[in-house]
């Protein structure tokens, strides 16, 4: 039991210790890269400053998203995705084709309505792959 509780501890920390450094590119070359959103091998990590996808997604969290191509977007998929200046995170709800272009209407889980724009795939940054609960917390302080 001992061997198994050591292999786990080893297991968790490398993992931590893997997050931290992608955390610690990603900031470099966003530092390097400054208004492009920064990616390592297509992943690229956010925190959740807004409760809009409450409660799958929370305050605090960080997500994990990948750049996909676009036949691997569907409806119910969680995106990061440019407005404006920032970066939002919602679910995909319908997928329109007008002339050939994708556009992507997006809801947050805890929000009443669609968002009033839809979305392009140009401005997608990635579908979301994992949640890390509350470690955003601490980057932030």
């Amino acid at each position: 039991m001992k061997t198994f509780l050591k292999i786990l501890k080893t297991i968790a920390l490398t993992i931590i210790i893997g997050i931290i450094i992608l955390l610690l590119i990603i900031k470099v070359k966003s530092l390097l890269n400054p208004g492009e959103v920064p990616s390592l091998f297509g992943y690229k990590a956010f925190i959740v400053l807004s409760g809009s996808m409450e409660d799958e997604i929370n305050i605090g969290d960080i997500i994990i998203s990948k750049e996909v191509p676009e036949n691997e977007l569907g409806i119910n998929d969680i995106i990061s995705f440019k407005s404006g200046k920032s970066i939002t995170t919602h679910r995909i709800v319908l997928i329109n084709d007008i002339d050939g272009t994708s556009w992507y209407t997006t809801k947050g889980d805890a929000n009443n309505t669609n968002d009033m724009n839809p979305v392009e795939y140009s401005n997608i940054e990635g579908k979301l792959v994992y949640v890390i609960p509350k470690i955003g917390k601490l980057l932030l302080k």
